[in-house]
């Protein structure tokens, strides 16, 4: 492995509460039979948590509550070597909550109260503006407020940060805001929501990554779940990663995986298509466990799963 790449994670921190079922419920529909299991997420942490996992030196930035949740929440990051003197305790807005629904097949459905995830403000990235500047590469994506959000990626243009930008869940962002993004990360829904330009293939992913380039962007990288990745750049023709053929058995955290372990891989300077590679792995790895964070796969593991691909 090359230097450990410096990753610095602006994001939420939440309680996952669980509830695997044989089907998701329909409104007004009632449904036993489940197996309930209380984990850690949000797409901050997760990410984080995924990044260190892969060998990153990482730290997150976020907000959890002063309460039993939140001293849970930080010591579960620290044991996945993340550091955390970064993440505020809110003496009176709770820890985050996620409200998760999961069926037989891996699908899910998620509610959210962001709790302390919402007092992540603009001017909590102004303090740490040193540490953002020394950072290899800057994850954000949109479970914080939408005004820290944009002013990450202003920051991004004047300080000439490397952020890679998880645009989930969806959100509308000012095109010119997306010029300070060095890597978008997105799926088909946030593509379309985004780009304006309906995602149903890979035909028209591709297109509306080249719509997103326009603002921009560096480099666009479209999950399509099974059936991979597409990824188009400034300078170069676009390309696309497939997806490694795994049995999933739960895809909470899939996105979140891949994000994290991406920007290990490009802060260490690894290749595009190398990096992407390496988080499809890292993602496919993470599909066939339970939980978010605790799914995230160590480097060795991603390591032997690309060399068992390759032989």
């Amino acid at each position: 492995m090359l230097n450990p790449s410096r990753v610095i994670v602006v994001g939420s921190a939440n309680v996952d509460l669980c509830l695997n079922l044989p089907v998701l419920p329909a409104p007004g529909e009632t449904l036993g039979g489940g197996v309930f299991r209380q984990t850690f997420g949000g797409k901050g942490a997760n990410s984080a948590v995924a990044a260190a996992q892969a060998g990153g030196s990482v730290a997150l930035i976020g907000c959890v509550g002063k309460d039993s949740n939140g001293a849970e929440m930080l010591a579960n990051l620290r044991a996945k070597k993340v550091e955390t003197d970064f993440v505020e305790e809110h003496p009176s807005v709770p820890t985050g909550v996620a409200f998760i629904f999961i069926d037989e097949k891996a699908e899910n459905m998620i509610g959210i109260a962001a709790g302390a995830n919402a007092e992540i403000y603009p001017a909590r990235l102004d303090l740490l503006r040193e540490e953002l500047r020394r950072a290899d590469v800057v994850i954000i994506q949109n479970e914080v407020p939408a005004e820290t959000v944009r002013h990450l990626l202003a920051l991004a243009q004047d300080d000439n940060l490397h952020v890679l930008y998880n645009c989930a869940p969806a959100r509308q962002i000012h095109g010119r805001l997306l010029a300070g993004v060095e890597w978008l990360v997105l799926n088909e829904s946030e593509a379309t929501a985004i780009s304006g330009h309906n995602v149903t293939d890979r035909t028209e992913a591709e297109k509306a990554a080249q719509i997103l380039l326009e603002f921009g962007v560096k480099h666009v990288l479209l999950t399509l779940g099974a059936d991979g990745v597409c990824v188009a750049s400034h300078g170069g023709a676009a390309f696309h990663i497939p997806a490694f053929p795994v049995t999933p058995v739960d895809t909470v955290g899939a996105g979140d995986t891949f994000c994290g372990a991406l920007a290990t891989a490009c802060g260490e300077g690894i290749s595009l298509p190398e990096a992407v590679r390496f988080a499809s792995a890292a993602a496919a790895l993470s599909v066939t466990r339970e939980g978010a964070q605790n799914s995230a796969p160590s480097r060795d593991e991603i390591e032997n799963f690309l060399q068992t691909y390759t032989t």
